[in-house]
């Protein structure tokens, strides 16, 4: 829709790729180099986590809002009909819905513009231009050491690796972390047992955390890096199609 356009064009353009120039070198030390590109794109990530809590708090807000309705049913006088329902709770209900149609879908939409017309297109970007730029200033001999094609699949990787792992961080993990603390307030005001229950979940989730992610963080390098090496090999394979025809049977 046109009316959106220039609404989606000021997020579109919120992150500059090419706006940093010169020595374009990131830092070796893991927490260094993420920080060195979140720190040239650091308002839009504030505003996913500001969003991702916001999200995460009226979602829970909905459970909330479910046991108020029975209870609002419950204790009204069905003889007064909607007409007394809406006299005693009439604000109260357009609050909810207010909160449920109006600010729920807002914070949606733009916790989604943020990360897929900001962070997607601009920040990823961001990352591969610059890897790129320093790639590129290499010494002959380390382009020759290594496929071109699994050169050019680390470059644009590198880009979705620190934005996918900043994204998961700000939406995902945020998320999880307020609804869960949400959560085990809302339902230990029932009872303190299903709170009980949902931090003993919790704690069985992280131990198994704690055991599964290293090694599937090690895994995930080993398949990334065999999967750059086939790329590699794919796209040289079809860069030398003349000698592979010459010489291949």
């Amino acid at each position: 829709m046109k009316l959106f356009q220039p609404i989606h064009r000021l997020f579109e353009t919120w992150v500059d790729p090419f706006g940093k120039t010169g020595e374009l070198q990131p830092p070796a030390v893991t927490w260094r180099f993420f920080w060195y590109y979140i720190s040239q794109a650091k308002l839009p990530f504030l505003a996913l986590l500001i969003l991702g809590g916001a999200v995460a708090l009226v979602e829970a807000a909905l459970f909330y809002y479910v046991g108020r309705l029975v209870d609002i049913l419950d204790s009204a006088d069905q003889t007064e009909g909607w007409a007394g329902l809406i006299a005693g709770y009439g604000p109260e209900l357009f609050g909810m819905l207010v909160v449920t149609l109006g600010i729920r879908f807002i914070i949606t939409w733009l916790s989604a513009t943020v990360e897929e017309q900001t962070v997607n297109l601009g920040f990823y970007n961001l990352v591969r231009w610059q890897a790129y730029a320093h790639v590129i200033r290499q010494n002959l001999s380390f382009f020759q050491n290594d496929f071109a094609g699994a050169i050019a699949s680390k470059v644009w990787q590198a880009g979705g690796a620190v934005g996918d792992f900043m994204v998961s961080l700000l939406q995902v993990v945020w998320f999880i972390g307020i609804y869960t603390v949400t959560t085990v307030v809302l339902v230990g005001q029932l009872d303190w047992r299903l709170g009980a229950a949902v931090i003993l979940w919790v704690l069985l989730f992280s131990i198994l955390a704690r055991y599964y992610v290293p090694r599937m963080r090690k895994f995930s390098a080993v398949a990334a890096e065999q999967a750059s090496a086939l790329t590699g090999r794919i796209v040289d394979s079809f860069s030398n199609i003349q000698t592979l025809k010459l010489f291949g049977t």
